[in-house]
């Protein structure tokens, strides 16, 4: 079913799903504990980090020692600057860290960026197009999302559980507006997808935190202040209250040293002002102190200063225990320590504890698995023997790193004891005295993170090659265009039994195969604006076999073996064509000492059990094209890489390795798939799999309804715009030989002086999408304000993506590729006039 969008319509989408994307403030982790204000680190929080919290908890009340905690806030928001270009939208589109899709209403996917890619982990080419429900880890979901939308035109924050390509669930946000026609009706969704998976898991994390933290604040025996940089206390907890026999609201606003006793308060005041200007960093010692009624007791104090996000004093922190309560608190540090023990094996990130000798000392759940870890308590263990599955060190170990540095090092590697891609990241370790004792590995599995890097430079590369093809495309199709026009005006001139006739046809069948060639290069990298029509494949390959014997030598055997059926697929006829020039090529390249080649076309019916064995495509009827050869074969490592640019197994000079890619990026478009099965000296088999299209009653095929169309010519006056001489040249003389008026234009500009100068009599205006001046689109927008109902068709060898930011692909405009014969354009034109 043919989309209900047009470019327009994408063209609103996008800029609005980017403006709303660039206005959206980061998140912002904050908790507050005993109004203690707090931001978490500039990075996300992982649970590894939320374990490394609680246990600098528990110790801290252990032995009255206190971590600071560090605070930021980030805020990120991005102006809107006006009006910008397409261009500039398509590039926030695509840079966009945020997921941003477009939907049709039904369910397929029409527009995604990059975002999007790397969350669910498809190709473009296998996401525009997919039913959005696939996504969905619950298709109600789905039904419940439309109910909602609809119901009050926009979603915001829907929270939504997704499903990527492996099989994960993905907890994300979603936020959506619906796409209307000029009716009122819904054409789709426009959106904004954010995965919060992780934000959910630390979420949690920091709410177990907050809670372990809370309560052990309120349940601990020793008291803990805070004091500002004057030496005023601003927060005490209930216990220090009790433990100086007076109210909460009593000790707040003290100065500390009247804690203390009168003999204990001159020595006090100079410790705390050697805290306060970093003198010393932290306190450790005994005190007196006195209560409000002037009985006085002993208390362990542990002092630490605590610094704000502009890297200034912020508070003091300090916790005074009474220590005869000692026992009481032994029991608290037991019961957090079994906290900590339980939080510490839900993470599955690896972690490992080293002593200075790289002995594993403690570990959680995960390392012990996946390493296989002994009974640690009984038997020592290296950690490079389970890491690296070696007897030292290996060079460049971040372990080896931090015990020199005593500082955190990270590192990227593969480790083939493992079989897998890993991420060390190694910790120092110290005691209260911040001596270092060893070290903590936090490892983590990142095979998965690698294996999109590859896609990800896989698409860069073949964005490389659509570059450089669109780059050539425009000025080879007009040479192109004006070898064939002017041959086929000399084909029409000459009798049918002249002796040079023979040359024409060939010169024009070069032509249209270099055509065909330019073409197939901007459909390999998805660039091509290819014509779908209804083809007969069997036609088709009963039409091109003679071409094909051309390529092959006489020692090779051709067969081709047709089905008794009438398959017909929407398809593009030169593309096809094009498909199996290449693949006849490299199976005759795949035989250099004879064999046999043989081309059949079937119809088989898919079931989702091949789809889960083959790894792509969706069940229905599809048409078969099958080219098997009898050859050398490839191995497996070959058949991986077939059908990646610039890959090739032929000797240098000998070939591009753009072949194949082109077969995959021309298939893809067409809505099909290739697979290939081979072995060596076994022969190679392709199969390209096209949807089945049931024709009509009465409906013709492409090169039928070509032939059906008659050559008519016309009086009507046509304004042709081309910035290319000869082109313009040639198709003023096209026209005018079949009776049409023809005003010539230079360029945009001109051609709207030339309309303005003309216009009662124009009929129809041939713009070619991109002029000096004022391109096509340009052009049509003035001499449409003038003329509204003025006929236009537009004409260009750019490649889409470089055609659309101008509009000319807009549904309802008439539009045809360069290069174009003569006749082609005279039934194009005469099309035009007659709609």
């Amino acid at each position: 079913m043919q989309s209900k969008f047009s470019s327009r319509h994408l063209t609103i989408a996008l800029k609005l799903i980017v403006s709303i994307a660039a206005a959206e403030l980061l998140i912002m982790t904050f908790f507050n504990v005993f109004h203690i204000e707090s931001m978490l680190s500039r990075t996300m929080i992982s649970l590894t980090d939320t374990f490394l919290l609680s246990l600098a908890a528990s110790v801290m009340i252990f032995v009255w020692v206190v971590k600071p905690m560090k605070s930021a806030e980030e805020y990120h928001s991005v102006e809107s600057r006006g009006r910008l270009s397409e261009k500039r939208y398509r590039s926030l589109f695509e840079s966009s860290m945020d997921a941003i899709y477009i939907t049709e209403r039904e369910g397929p996917f029409l527009e995604v960026n990059q975002a999007t890619l790397d969350l669910f982990g498809y190709t473009r080419e296998e996401m525009i197009g997919m039913d959005v429900r696939r996504i969905y880890a619950n298709p109600d979901d789905r039904y419940s999302f439309r109910q909602e939308i609809e119901k009050q035109g926009y979603l915001r924050d829907y929270e939504v559980c997704f499903i990527n390509r492996e099989g994960h669930e993905l907890n994300c946000l979603l936020s959506s507006t619906v796409l209307f026609d000029d009716d009122g009706n819904v054409l789709g969704y426009q959106g904004i997808i954010r995965d919060v998976t992780e934000r959910k898991r630390m979420e949690t994390a920091l709410r177990e935190s907050e809670a372990w933290l809370r309560t052990i604040f309120e349940a601990s025996q020793s008291g803990i202040l805070l004091v500002d940089p004057e030496g005023k206390i601003t927060f005490a907890n209930e216990r220090m209250a009790e433990m100086f026999g007076c109210t909460h609201e009593e000790i707040i606003g003290t100065f500390y040293p009247d804690l203390l006793l009168a003999s204990e308060k001159a020595i006090g005041e100079k410790k705390m002002r050697q805290l306060i200007s970093g003198e010393i960093e932290h306190i450790i010692t005994e005190r007196h102190y006195q209560r409000k009624d002037g009985t006085d007791f002993w208390g362990y104090l542990s002092g630490r200063r605590l610094m704000g996000p502009d890297g200034r004093l912020k508070t003091l922190v300090g916790i005074i225990t009474d220590i005869t309560d000692l026992k009481k608190m032994e029991n608290q540090v037991y019961q957090a320590k079994q906290d900590w023990e339980e939080t510490f094996n839900t993470i599955t990130d690896m972690i490992t504890v080293h002593d200075r000798d790289f002995n594993i000392v403690a570990a959680n759940r995960a390392a012990q698995e996946i390493l296989g870890l002994p009974f640690l308590e009984k038997s020592s263990a290296k950690c490079y023997e389970y890491y690296h599955g070696t007897g030292c060190p290996p060079e460049a170990c971040p372990s080896c790193q931090v015990m020199k540095t005593a500082l955190p090092s990270t590192t990227e590697t593969f480790e083939p004891h493992l079989k897998k891609f890993i991420e060390i990241r190694a910790i120092p370790r110290r005691d209260k005295n911040n001596a270092l004792i060893g070290l903590i590995h936090v490892v983590r599995d990142i095979t998965e993170r690698k294996k999109l890097e590859d896609q990800l430079r896989q698409a860069q590369k073949m964005e490389a090659i659509g570059q450089l093809a669109g780059g050539v495309a425009h000025d080879f199709n007009n040479i192109l265009s004006a070898i064939m026009g002017y041959g086929h005006l000399l084909r029409m001139k000459m009798d049918d039994n002249d002796p040079l006739r023979n040359y024409v046809e060939q010169t024009l069948e070069a032509s249209e195969r270099a055509a065909t060639l330019t073409h197939s290069l901007l459909a390999f990298s998805r660039k091509q604006m290819i014509s779908l029509k209804l083809v007969n494949l069997n036609e088709l390959v009963k039409r091109f076999e003679k071409f094909l014997l051309r390529l092959i030598r006489e020692d090779i055997e051709f067969k081709t073996v047709c089905s008794d059926e009438n398959i017909t697929v929407m398809a593009d006829t030169g593309q096809i064509e094009q498909v199996l020039m290449n693949l006849v090529a490299n199976a005759r390249d795949a035989m250099p000492d004879a064999g046999r080649l043989t081309i059949g076309t079937g119809l088989v019916h898919i079931e989702d059990e091949f789809m889960k064995i083959d790894g792509h495509g969706k069940a229905g009827d599809y048409a078969v094209i099958t080219v098997s050869d009898t050859g050398i074969g490839m191995d497996e490592k070959t058949r991986e890489k077939i059908f990646e640019p610039f890959f090739t197994t032929k000797e240098q000079g000998k070939g591009t390795g753009l072949g194949l890619s082109m077969v995959y990026g021309i298939i893809k478009q067409h809505g099909g798939y290739v697979t290939v099965y081979s072995e060596p000296g076994q022969g190679t088999t392709f199969k390209i799999y096209l949807p089945f299209v049931r024709p009509h009653a009465g409906a013709e095929t492409a090169e039928e309804h070509k032939e059906s169309v008659p050559l008519r010519g016309g009086s009507e006056t046509i304004l042709i715009a081309e910035d290319d001489e000869a082109l313009r040249k040639l198709a003023s003389t096209v026209m005018g030989q079949f009776g049409y008026q023809v005003i010539e234009a230079v360029d945009g500009e001109d051609a709207v002086l030339k309309f303005i100068e003309n216009k009662d009599r124009i009929q129809l205006v041939i713009l070619d999408a991109i002029m000096p001046k004022k391109n096509g689109r340009q052009a049509y927008d003035e001499i449409s304000a003038i003329a509204p109902n003025v006929k236009t068709l537009f004409a260009s060898g750019y490649s889409a993506d470089v055609i659309s930011p101008t509009g000319v692909l807009e549904k309802g405009m008439h539009f045809i590729n360069k290069p174009v014969s003569p006749a082609d354009l005279l039934r194009k034109v005469r099309g035009v006039l007659d709609a």
